[in-house]
């Protein structure tokens, strides 16, 4: 199954982006009603489910990250 990340939404539209880093459209309507951006999809039958572990750990990448930039511009 693809993961994919919910990049924004443009009306009814979901825009989303793959792991290799392609962009494409999905409808809204093959979402769950609580999927909002930054949220995690995998494909399941006729729609996607969200990724809960997949938005956990790329929060987590995102705090670290953000950790090590604001650490190492103190020691400058």
């Amino acid at each position: 199954m693809t993961l994919l990340s919910i990049d924004r939404f443009e009306g009814n539209w979901a825009i989303c982006e793959t792991e290799a880093g392609t962009m494409l459209r999905l409808p809204r309507e093959k979402l769950p009603a609580q999927a909002k951006e930054g949220d995690f999809l995998r494909e399941c039958g006729s729609g996607y489910q969200l990724d809960a572990e997949a938005r956990a750990a790329a929060e987590q990448r995102n705090a670290e990250a953000l950790r090590r930039l604001f650490s190492s511009s103190q020691n400058k």
